[in-house]
């Protein structure tokens, strides 16, 4: 393979003659030649900008097939008009190293791993259900796109079909606004949410099935429950009075007291963001095609 620059894969067969191959704006064309970048294609800025910070930070890049899956992920968010709504977005499953998969894409940030989750190529993190968790370092007070009363978040479950513990996958409760957010597979066939409303709310009898669980609100009084794509429930929750400040935890419930309530989920991808009018399975279609692409 010849590395051209980044880009869109071109396939040129040199000294095939007539049989050579080029494939202009095809992502996977094939030739004897193999696989070839082509020169001056570039990656989108916002996915390019994702590059740049991680070898500022020393941190090993994804290989050059899995950049391209990357970068047509962030021009496909964009043209389906989500990124625009996130403030926070990451992808954990990928074949770079573990710190790659811990950098926000939106905030250009390295979230922390804590307490040793662990780390598998191109699966994402999975918490040990006792003590380990990530913090994504962002609070409902840093929503610029997510407000209270316009506001969504998830995370891509791997592997629900087989988890063990019954902790939580994801949230905060924050005692002195009375502020809980939240949503997770913790039982079962019981699903607890929430999102900017003062308590959880149990659905029971949910389909178990791997995708992106979501939580999605747009207006005060009520919020939205999907996963994998699919409108669980719309639940009567009124929103709370402020906003709060602590930080959203992956794979565990960051309480008031601290890190709780710790999950054996495993993680592909999550948001945060303003809501996504209707895009819900959009997004949940997306990160399964990358998923699968991997």
């Amino acid at each position: 393979m010849s590395n051209w620059g980044k880009g869109v894969i071109n396939n040129i067969g040199w000294g095939q003659g007539a049989n050579n191959d080029i494939g202009w704006g095809s992502i996977y064309d094939k030739s004897n030649a193999g696989e070839t970048l082509l020169s001056g294609g570039g990656f989108d800025s916002d996915y390019q900008a994702v590059l740049d910070f991680a070898t500022s930070e020393g941190i090993t890049l994804p290989s050059e097939n899995q950049q391209i899956l990357q970068n047509q992920l962030v021009l496909d968010l964009k043209s389906n008009g989500i990124w625009s709504n996130l403030d926070a977005f990451g992808v954990l499953a990928t074949d770079g190293d573990s710190d790659f998969a811990l950098i926000d894409w939106v905030r250009l940030i390295t979230m922390t791993a804590n307490s040793s989750p662990t780390f598998a190529t191109n699966l994402g993190y999975t918490g040990n259900g006792t003590s380990s968790f990530i913090d994504t370092f962002f609070s409902v007070s840093d929503g610029t796109n997510y407000q209270l009363s316009d506001s969504s978040f998830g995370a891509y479950y791997n592997n629900v079909l087989t988890r063990t513990n019954k902790g939580f996958g994801m949230g905060f409760r924050d005692g002195a606004n009375n502020n809980s957010n939240g949503i997770s597979p913790r039982e079962d066939t019981v699903l607890l949410s929430g999102i900017n409303n003062n308590d959880g709310f149990d659905i029971p009898a949910y389909t178990r099935k791997n995708g992106y669980f979501m939580a999605s609100r747009k207006n005060s009084a009520n919020y939205d429950v999907h996963v994998d794509g699919d409108l669980i429930q719309n639940v009567s929750r009124q929103e709370t009075s402020s906003v709060s400040t602590k930080n959203f935890y992956l794979l565990a419930y960051n309480k008031e007291d601290g890190a709780s309530s710790f999950s054996d989920d495993q993680m592909l991808a999550f948001h945060f963001g303003s809501s996504l009018n209707g895009k819900e399975d959009i997004l949940n279609t997306l990160i399964t095609d990358y998923k699968n692409a991997i």
